[in-house]
């Protein structure tokens, strides 16, 4: 289970992409497989899934569980049935034996700091520090020296993370994929 992720739902912090057509069927999988207030991996059932994948057995068997298309996305419901998507399942890290969600951590930092004002975007990557990651926070502004002690200080007290694991990245332009999101894997060529 992934702690550190909102343990309910609430409207403000994620837009619900709605509720299931007819034809189609959606399952959280978590440790109850229910609609249960609780994260979980999104899946997905229905006859328009299959045409992505016909020709490609390999991958198709490879997102299946139990007659369901495994999404990658991790969400909650509401009491309305309303689902909402609050992360990737690849964007989870462990840092000190708990998991984080980046997307969390970007979007709970910045309702915490004052960088709501700024782009910015999270990276974790595996450390071999004692807490077994790394945590690179890119920001599309010119930082002193002095800033970037202060972002450091303001997110380990926050969080609760050593110094240490935290490092401050200044950059151009934060990249974004076609669709939108943070595109994590060209954030990493700036390491």
């Amino acid at each position: 289970q992934i702690i550190n992720m909102p343990g309910e739902v609430n409207n403000n912090d994620f837009d619900s992409v709605g509720i299931a057509s007819r034809n189609k069927k959606i399952k959280l999988l978590n440790n109850s497989f229910e609609k249960n207030n609780k994260e979980g991996e999104i899946l997905i059932k229905g006859s328009h899934i299959a045409n992505t994948y016909l020709f490609a057995d390999k991958l198709w068997n490879s997102k299946i569980y139990n007659e369901y298309f495994c999404t990658g996305d991790i969400g909650l419901f509401n009491d309305k049935g309303e689902l909402f998507i609050v992360g990737r399942k690849d964007n989870i890290s462990q840092i000190g034996g708990k998991s984080y969600s980046t997307e969390w951590l970007e979007k709970e930092w910045s309702n915490a700091s004052n960088l709501h004002k700024k782009q910015y975007a999270i990276l974790i990557s595996k450390g071999d520090n004692y807490l077994g990651a790394n945590i690179y926070i890119f920001i599309e502004d010119k930082l002193d020296f002095k800033n970037i002690n202060k972002l450091k200080k303001e997110f380990s007290l926050y969080f609760k993370f050593p110094l240490e694991i935290i490092n401050i990245i200044s950059i151009k332009k934060i990249p974004f994929t076609n669709n939108g999101k943070i595109n994590r894997k060209e954030l990493q060529k700036n390491l």
